[in-house]
Protein backbone atom coordinates (compact mmCIF):
# COMPACT_ATOMS: atom_id res chain seq x y z
CA UNK A 1 0.00 0.00 0.00
CA UNK A 2 1.46 3.82 -0.88
CA UNK A 3 0.04 6.77 0.32
CA UNK A 4 0.98 10.40 -0.80
CA UNK A 5 -0.64 13.78 0.65
CA UNK A 6 -1.57 16.47 -2.67
CA UNK A 7 -1.84 19.82 -2.75
CA UNK A 8 -4.37 21.29 -5.53
CA UNK A 9 -3.71 25.04 -5.22
CA UNK A 10 -7.02 27.38 -5.44
CA UNK A 11 -7.34 30.85 -4.80
CA UNK A 12 -11.04 32.16 -3.75
CA UNK A 13 -12.44 32.49 -0.17
CA UNK A 14 -15.61 30.61 -0.86
CA UNK A 15 -14.48 26.95 -1.75
CA UNK A 16 -14.94 24.47 0.82
CA UNK A 17 -11.90 22.68 2.22
CA UNK A 18 -9.62 25.91 1.35
CA UNK A 19 -6.91 26.44 3.68
CA UNK A 20 -2.95 26.82 3.78
CA UNK A 21 -1.05 23.63 2.47
CA UNK A 22 2.89 22.82 2.55
CA UNK A 23 3.38 22.25 -1.10
CA UNK A 24 6.59 20.74 -1.51
CA UNK A 25 6.76 21.64 -5.54
CA UNK A 26 6.82 25.28 -4.27
CA UNK A 27 8.62 24.82 -1.24
CA UNK A 28 6.58 26.86 1.00
CA UNK A 29 2.49 26.85 2.15
CA UNK A 30 -0.02 27.41 -0.57
CA UNK A 31 -3.39 28.44 -0.38
CA UNK A 32 -5.55 25.28 -2.04
CA UNK A 33 -7.13 21.87 -1.09
CA UNK A 34 -5.59 18.95 0.60
CA UNK A 35 -6.31 15.76 -0.57
CA UNK A 36 -5.13 11.99 0.87
CA UNK A 37 -4.01 9.72 -1.54
CA UNK A 38 -4.00 5.91 -1.35
CA UNK A 39 -3.16 3.09 -3.79
CA UNK A 40 -2.13 -0.58 -4.07
CA UNK A 41 1.44 -0.94 -5.60
CA UNK A 42 2.47 -3.85 -7.54
CA UNK A 43 6.73 -4.38 -7.21
CA UNK A 44 6.95 -6.73 -9.51
CA UNK A 45 4.71 -4.81 -12.11
CA UNK A 46 6.11 -1.11 -10.69
CA UNK A 47 2.46 -0.25 -11.44
CA UNK A 48 0.41 1.59 -8.50
CA UNK A 49 -3.14 1.80 -8.90
CA UNK A 50 -5.37 4.52 -7.02
CA UNK A 51 -7.75 3.52 -5.19
CA UNK A 52 -8.83 5.68 -2.45
CA UNK A 53 -8.66 9.70 -2.29
CA UNK A 54 -9.99 11.49 0.38
CA UNK A 55 -9.97 15.44 1.21
CA UNK A 56 -7.83 16.86 3.85
CA UNK A 57 -10.16 18.57 6.68
CA UNK A 58 -7.46 20.78 8.46
CA UNK A 59 -9.27 21.82 11.77
CA UNK A 60 -8.65 25.00 13.45
CA UNK A 61 -6.39 24.23 16.94
CA UNK A 62 -8.05 24.69 19.80
CA UNK A 63 -7.20 27.92 21.79
CA UNK A 64 -4.79 27.50 24.57
CA UNK A 65 -6.30 26.97 28.42
CA UNK A 66 -6.14 30.10 30.00
CA UNK A 67 -3.49 28.89 32.59
CA UNK A 68 -1.16 28.01 29.74
CA UNK A 69 2.09 28.12 30.73
CA UNK A 70 4.42 30.46 28.56
CA UNK A 71 8.15 29.48 27.72
CA UNK A 72 10.26 30.85 30.26
CA UNK A 73 14.31 31.88 29.08
CA UNK A 74 15.41 29.39 32.05
CA UNK A 75 18.13 27.08 31.81
CA UNK A 76 18.68 24.42 28.36
CA UNK A 77 17.83 21.18 28.42
CA UNK A 78 15.43 18.59 30.33
CA UNK A 79 13.69 20.19 33.35
CA UNK A 80 14.47 18.64 36.79
CA UNK A 81 12.08 16.12 37.83
CA UNK A 82 10.61 15.60 34.84
CA UNK A 83 10.29 11.18 34.28
CA UNK A 84 11.05 9.28 30.96
CA UNK A 85 7.82 8.49 28.81
CA UNK A 86 6.41 5.25 27.85
CA UNK A 87 7.20 4.79 23.73
CA UNK A 88 4.67 2.38 23.12
CA UNK A 89 1.57 4.75 24.98
CA UNK A 90 1.45 7.49 22.08
CA UNK A 91 -1.41 9.71 21.70
CA UNK A 92 -1.67 10.38 17.77
CA UNK A 93 -2.20 13.85 16.66
CA UNK A 94 -5.55 14.43 14.41
CA UNK A 95 -3.99 13.81 11.17
CA UNK A 96 -2.84 10.56 12.05
CA UNK A 97 -5.44 9.64 13.40
CA UNK A 98 -7.94 11.02 10.35
CA UNK A 99 -4.95 9.07 7.97
CA UNK A 100 -5.20 5.79 9.93
CA UNK A 101 -8.98 5.94 9.89
CA UNK A 102 -8.78 6.52 6.12
CA UNK A 103 -6.42 3.15 5.97
CA UNK A 104 -8.89 1.22 8.08
CA UNK A 105 -11.54 1.92 5.55
CA UNK A 106 -8.70 0.97 2.54
CA UNK A 107 -8.02 -2.11 4.14
CA UNK A 108 -12.15 -2.70 4.74
CA UNK A 109 -12.87 -1.96 0.70
CA UNK A 110 -9.72 -4.60 -0.66
CA UNK A 111 -11.10 -7.34 1.70
CA UNK A 112 -8.99 -10.62 2.98
CA UNK A 113 -8.55 -11.14 -1.19
CA UNK A 114 -5.41 -9.03 -1.13
CA UNK A 115 -2.87 -9.14 1.59
CA UNK A 116 -1.19 -5.73 2.40
CA UNK A 117 2.18 -6.21 2.90
CA UNK A 118 4.17 -2.96 3.37
CA UNK A 119 3.14 1.03 3.74
CA UNK A 120 5.04 3.17 1.75
CA UNK A 121 4.24 7.15 2.39
CA UNK A 122 5.61 10.39 1.12
CA UNK A 123 6.20 12.74 3.65
CA UNK A 124 7.06 13.39 7.06
CA UNK A 125 6.08 9.89 8.70
CA UNK A 126 9.87 9.03 10.16
CA UNK A 127 8.58 8.97 13.72
CA UNK A 128 7.15 6.80 16.65
CA UNK A 129 4.22 7.86 16.36
CA UNK A 130 3.41 7.03 12.61
CA UNK A 131 4.35 3.78 13.73
CA UNK A 132 1.57 3.31 16.22
CA UNK A 133 -0.56 4.57 13.91
CA UNK A 134 0.33 1.79 11.18
CA UNK A 135 1.34 -1.27 13.55
CA UNK A 136 -2.40 -2.35 14.86
CA UNK A 137 -4.01 -2.43 11.31
CA UNK A 138 -1.53 -4.96 10.44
Amino acid sequence: MGGDAVVVTKSGKMTYGLDRFCSSLDGQTVPGRGFLSLSLMSMQRRTSYPIMMEQIDKKQPAPPPDGAKTKSQGQRGRPPGSTNRHRREVGLRPYLRFVQETMRRFLALIGTGLKVMSFVYEGAFGHNAALHMVKPLG
